[in-house]
């Protein structure tokens, strides 16, 4: 099963990655960029659980496809990590810059030049130098469901019972805790800022209806001088242009609510594609950290819905160009315009 839901996260993930690359903006902004990181690091993880049934050791019995050995198990399991690892890293940093391009108003170039370039480096450093002591420690070895090598010791039930001696990974489930807790951390940071994006838009909606439905100063001046122009016929023009500039400014800022609102629902989309493919991987994961047998339910859910963060990430991804290109063009159907914003880049002409 994780190699077909594998295959399909993996295949969406690099098309999003060549996406972004024949886009027209490239990788010029912040976004584009968090993106590609998202999407590299899920390449990665999806090739790892792809190949994860031939990367096993040759030598353990009872393992269907096995036909690896113990260095084909640590690379398998490098590459896990790095999703592991990573995504959560990256999917933390997508949602901080939701939340400084919405509620503090700050420009891409300043995002770039101020935030962006320590996020990528704590995702890169973070998921890679964690990687590399896995593997040095010997902490990459099959888990003992026999699916997939991860943070592990071997023989497996050497952390549990002292009469066995840990032949590798001795360690592992602390580096298991090390990951696993990190990333429990970065799921609060992840709630905190699409809470705070949400509340700023649903604040600034409420600010806009006051202004559109409740008189404002402008608006009661413009009463005023329309009243006293049927006498003096000295105010006149001013209504003419007051209100017309009262009405503008309510449409502009009702845009502009529309547009944030629409970007808060991006965000709420990314992250609960997060959530959804992560939480049987988290729930597996402790479980083989505390050395407690993993029911074949949780086994079979971790393998069906984890490898799928690429696939409901494209979705996610070209929603929006697509929701565009169908209302230019009533008659397009979802499928046809999947194909053409793909094919095009995700620009629509």
């Amino acid at each position: 099963m994780a190699i077909g839901t594998g295959s399909i996260s993996f295949i969406a993930s690099a098309t999003i990655t060549i996406m972004i690359i024949k886009h027209k903006d490239g990788l010029s902004n912040p976004f584009q960029r968090l993106v590609f990181g998202l999407s590299a690091m899920d390449v990665a993880q999806s090739l790892a659980m792809i190949l994860s049934p031939f990367s096993l050791p040759r030598d353990v019995e009872g393992v269907l496809w096995s036909t690896g050995s113990t260095l084909t198990c640590e690379i398998q399991g490098f590459a896990l990590h790095l999703g592991f690892a990573g995504v959560p890293m990256y999917m933390f940093s997508l949602t901080v810059y939701y939340l400084y391009a919405i509620k503090y108003g700050m420009s891409d170039r300043e995002f770039s030049d101020t935030k962006e370039p320590y996020l990528h480096a704590a995702s890169i450093i973070w998921s890679i130098i964690g990687g590399v002591a896995c593997w040095f420690s010997g902490s990459f070895n099959m888990l003992q469901a026999g699916n997939v090598c991860w943070y592990t010791p071997f023989p497996f039930n050497c952390a549990t019972n002292p009469d066995v001696e840990c032949v590798r990974g001795a360690n592992a489930f602390a580096f298991g805790w090390i990951f696993g807790g990190s990333n429990a951390i970065t799921l609060s940071g992840i709630i905190y800022c699409l809470v705070a994006v949400c509340r700023t838009v649903i604040n600034q909606e409420k600010k806009t209806s006051a202004q559109t439905f409740s008189p404002s100063v402008e608006e009661f001046s413009t009463r005023v001088t329309f009243e006293l122009s049927e006498t003096s016929g000295k105010a006149l023009n001013e209504v003419t242009i007051s209100a017309p500039m009262q009405q503008s400014f309510d449409y502009q800022s009702e845009k502009s609510v529309k547009r944030k609102k629409e970007t808060v629902m991006q965000a709420s989309l990314y992250v609960a594609a997060f959530v959804s493919t992560c939480f049987w991987a988290y729930i597996y994961g402790f479980l083989v950290t505390l050395g407690l047998d993993v029911p074949f339910f949780v086994t079979f859910l971790f393998s069906l819905f984890y490898p799928l963060g690429g696939l409901l990430n494209i979705l996610v991804y070209t929603r929006p160009t697509i929701n565009l290109l169908r209302k230019r063009n009533p008659g397009i159907t979802w499928k046809r315009a999947f194909v053409k914003v793909v094919k095009a880049g995700a620009r629509v002409q």
